[in-house]
């Protein structure tokens, strides 16, 4: 496990979620809700990249 994983663990917990990913589930959640209010490129690639994170972390977790 790598320090970004026991970084993103650790905020997750802190921050009342079960998981890394279940954090980053809701933070795509209110990205898209952001995006849907104002569709903006920024919003967009915000809510790209918060994305790709869960993606990854999915992926590194099912491993």
């Amino acid at each position: 496990m790598s320090l970004r994983d026991l970084q993103a663990r650790f905020d997750a917990r802190a921050a009342g979620f079960k998981s890394a990913i279940e954090l980053l589930e809701y933070e795509v959640g209110e990205l898209a809700k952001k995006y849907r209010e104002a569709p903006s490129p920024a919003n967009h690639r915000a809510l790209g990249r918060k994305v790709r994170e869960l993606d990854i972390a999915v992926r590194r977790a099912s491993k």
